[in-house]
């Protein structure tokens, strides 16, 4: 299998950094072109050129991340950093704080695709506050995508930015609370040590083929949705598999597999004809990127004190997860659509 995915020691943006963009840069932005909708601008290069451009602009980063900043155009409008549209100057800016803040960003490539002249990616990072005037320490997961336009030299010259704040903002709740003065979860071990080469991060370290895990999660699947061989379902899983995201108060905080299991009895204990049904599955080397959704109708117990009306209940969720040597799974990371959640189970539904 062809792996698009690109690990880049790149920064995202992080307004919250800033109270405003003129506030801090005692700037005010420049006049400039038209939100490029419509057809591609001239004449523009081979989607190839447009792809490797981009990973250039990311890939250069890789060892001095100052790099970023070559691969923007002059004249480069940008969309998404601030109430108004933004230059190079302040672009850098904003950049390079980030790079001081969070001295060890780091930025996972997951999709680029290409049209025209136009490109985007969405992309997942990670970063330890430990640069700045007030270092809290924390270690802070972004997510976002953002477009692009690459011109015919392959520069960058306008991109629209959409990084997921919600996501960020909860995670730095999280460690204002009083009780976040413990321990958390250290990523160890560190997948972006620099021992740790691009091709070892995706090449299976189990030996198991995309075909075999395919295979296990088909089998998975299916024993999921009938109750006889729900054992089944759960052999697959490492007795010490670590599982994240059950616990909302500490999204990075690894729970037994017992907390899955207990989790999955109540939702059977008021979901009758509860099923799991596929809608994507991605396997990149040893880990696996799966979205799918559980079906039920709520006529048996209540759930998150809602008690049952007979109606037909959807729950949507991501997860990824990564195989261990026993080829059976030894990390899972849940990701909810809490908002699907609430309007079925919250109050006033």
């Amino acid at each position: 299998m062809t792996d698009r995915r690109t690990i880049l020691k790149a920064g995202a943006m992080l307004p919250f950094l800033f109270a405003s963009t003129d506030e801090v840069l005692g700037q005010t932005a420049s006049p400039v072109s038209p939100f490029p909708y419509g057809q591609p601008i001239g004449q523009y290069p081979q989607p190839e050129f447009i792809r490797d451009a981009l990973r250039l602009h990311f890939g250069s980063a890789l060892q001095v991340k100052s790099k970023l900043f070559d691969g923007w155009d002059k004249d480069i409008v940008a969309y998404g950093m601030a109430p108004q549209p933004i230059g190079k100057d302040m672009l850098r800016a904003f950049y390079t704080a980030v790079f001081e803040e969070f001295p060890d960003f780091r930025l996972v490539d997951d999709v680029m695709l290409v049209a025209g002249d136009m490109g985007a990616h969405r992309y997942h990072a990670l970063g330890t506050h430990t640069g700045g005037k007030s270092p809290t320490h924390a270690k802070i997961m972004f997510r976002g995508q953002t477009i692009y336009r690459v011109n015919s030299a392959g520069y960058i010259v306008w991109r629209n930015s959409n990084h997921d704040h919600g996501f960020r903002e909860s995670q730095l709740d999280y460690f204002r609370q009083p009780s976040a003065a413990g321990p958390v979860r250290s990523w160890a071990p560190d997948p972006f040590a620099p021992s740790v080469s691009v091709v070892q991060l995706h090449t299976p370290a189990t030996g198991m083929t995309e075909h075999r895990i395919r295979d296990i999660f088909a089998q998975m699947q299916n024993a999921f949705n009938q109750p006889r061989k729900r054992s089944d379902f759960w052999r697959n899983f490492a007795p010490s598999a670590a599982i994240c995201g059950l616990n909302h108060d500490d999204p990075l905080k690894p729970m037994p597999l017992s907390a899955l299991v207990e989790r999955d009895q109540s939702l059977r204990a008021g979901l009758n004809r509860f099923k799991m049904w596929t809608e994507e599955l991605i396997v990149c080397g040893d880990h696996v990127a799966h979205l799918y959704r559980l079906e039920g109708k709520h006529s048996g117990g209540a759930i998150s004190g809602k008690p049952a009306d007979g109606r037909d209940i959807v729950l949507r969720e991501q997860a990824v997860y990564r195989f261990g040597s026993d080829n059976r799974i030894a990390e899972m990371w849940i990701n909810h659509d809490r908002r699907l959640f609430e309007q079925q189970f919250g109050k006033g539904s």
